[in-house]
């Protein structure tokens, strides 16, 4: 299936704000937002092919299961809710086995995420059947200047299929975000703080963190234990300076000489490449000439278009991660 890019200001797309609660109770439209990427579609566009297994009928939870339709033996459950404690927030889980939203077996940690500088929030959405990659930011970004984007960065989120050699791993997918968490959605309390960032992409390749984006480690029985895992691209990913970036989309899309995949290494040993996800070289500034942002704009590269991720929070981080837009993933 040709990978489909969805947006907040599409005709007919739903808006990703907060609905309804108090602290401890907050209810915004994430499932709203997921049903119709994933499963209705919208206006002229259809859903991703995703399915939506059941919703919770616990009182007040918006708690509801996706299910991919992966390429490998297994398919993946994808269980999301609001964030309670977060007006903005939701927190998202995968899991191999789900009797309902709230019993559910062989999972991994948790990605909360949350904006906490309100309004409208931007949201895209770029994937398929197999795989989901979601963004989303603060408006309030649409009226600062370059000096304040450290404050407003987006939300990265990359959930589904990866690829690797065939019949490798029956359970090759995963939820590769900024900031995850152990337990469970039950038990995982009010961890969600502020995100910035995609996919937990390392800046050095000796970066690491300890979580468990993933429910089964080839070679292991399921657990919740922590394992070392990076994101990482198959090229020097070591900071740049701002001043050798190019500042300009147009100036940057004659300028790109190199372009390389990007890769979940687990326990140093096993690697999971990321549908869809590139760097292209040499990079883009995060914000242009005029001091307006660079990030999260479409891009053309050699007759294909890419959406830009801003990599980190830092005001002087630039723009090493693209996601295609056409053709198959």
């Amino acid at each position: 299936m040709p990978v489909q890019y969805y947006s907040w200001n599409d005709s007919g797309a739903p808006e990703f704000k907060y609905l309804s609660g108090g602290y401890g109770a907050y209810k915004n439209s994430i499932i709203e937002v997921l049903d119709a990427i994933l499963v209705t579609g919208y206006g002229s566009k259809p859903g991703f092919g995703w399915t939506k297994e059941m919703t919770s009928t616990v009182p007040d939870s918006n708690r509801t299961v996706y299910k991919n339709h992966s390429a490998h033996q297994d398919d993946m459950y994808l269980i999301v809710e609001s964030d309670g404690n977060q007006q903005q927030g939701f927190k998202m889980q995968i899991a191999d086995v789900v009797t309902s939203p709230e019993s559910y077996a062989g999972y991994s940690q948790i990605a909360a995420v949350t904006q906490t500088h309100g309004g409208t929030q931007r949201w895209h959405a770029i994937g398929d059947e197999r795989t989901l990659i979601f963004v989303f930011y603060s408006g309030y970004v649409d009226t600062l200047s370059a000096g304040y984007f450290n404050r407003y960065g987006p939300v990265a989120i990359y959930v589904g299929d990866f690829e690797v050699a065939a019949g490798s791993n029956p359970k090759a997918w995963g939820l590769v975000a900024p900031n995850m968490y152990p337990g469970t959605l039950d038990n995982e309390g009010s961890y969600s703080v502020e995100t910035h960032g995609s996919f937990n992409l390392s800046t050095t390749a000796s970066n690491n963190a300890n979580d468990r984006p993933v429910t089964q480690v080839p070679g292991e029985l399921w657990s919740e234990s922590d394992i070392h895992s990076m994101t990482q691209f198959l090229m020097a990913d070591s900071p740049i300076s701002y001043n050798y970036t190019e500042k300009d989309i147009a100036t940057f899309e004659s300028a790109v000489q190199l372009r390389s995949e990007a890769f979940l290494i687990l326990d140093y040993q096993h690697s999971f490449r990321l549908r869809g996800v590139y760097s292209l070289f040499p990079w883009l500034n995060q914000s242009n000439s005029s001091s307006g942002r660079n990030f999260c704009q479409v891009v053309t590269v050699e007759g294909e278009d890419y959406f830009t991720i801003k990599r980190a929070r830092n005001i002087n981080d630039n723009i090493n991660c693209f996601v295609k837009l056409t053709g198959e993933w």
